[in-house]
């Protein structure tokens, strides 16, 4: 029983340090794609949370509302203590409470053994229909979308770009093992 809880932490910690790093340094190298408050027109993280969150449950959710906090805060929305909070959990939230709605609904597996290329397109729409408008209610509750309406359809383009390359990414690098697994003699 110890040791589950031992590597849960671990796989939380993991999760949490990778993706802040992976989310901060995103950002920075792509804040010329930022056009709207929160909103990106690509947005890599929102594919690495979404396949972390469908892939980590609720451990990858909360690994993902900690690891945002510090460059909400920090640098998104400048010492803004209620609205970098309310957003960071949103961040982990939303990827969990998509998937959770939309499982029954596709009959998804509880081991994937079942997803498929339209499974995942489901998903993924989801996910970014809900992130996009729930992110952009928050920008507009704590008054900073002044274009909520275009905030929305830049932050779904982004998400739905972001998941799209990392879905081929990740395709990408199952190949490559694939092959080089492949290419080991017995």
């Amino acid at each position: 029983m110890l040791k589950i809880r031992v590597d849960r932490l671990k796989l939380f910690a993991i999760i949490a340090v990778s993706y802040g790093l992976f989310y901060s340094a995103n950002n920075y190298a792509t804040q010329f794609l930022y056009l709207e408050p929160a909103a990106h027109i690509i947005h890599l993280p929102s594919g690495v949370r979404m396949f972390l969150v469908l892939v980590a449950g609720a451990i990858g959710a909360s690994a993902v509302a900690l690891a945002t906090f510090p460059y909400v805060y920090l640098g998104m929305f400048n010492h803004d203590l209620p609205l970098s909070v309310v957003s960071s959990i949103a961040t982990g939230l939303i990827p969990l409470i998509s998937f959770f709605l939309i499982r029954r609904f596709i009959q998804l597996r509880p081991d994937f053994s079942n997803l498929t290329i339209q499974k995942l397109f489901t998903i993924s729409v989801t996910y970014s229909v809900i992130n996009s408008v729930c992110q952009q209610l928050i920008m507009m509750l704590f008054g900073q979308a002044q274009q909520p309406l275009n905030g929305v359809l830049v932050m779904f383009t982004g998400d739905i770009l972001g998941i799209i390359i990392v879905a081929y990414l990740l395709r990408l690098l199952a190949i490559l093992i694939w092959k080089k697994r492949r290419k080991k003699p017995l």
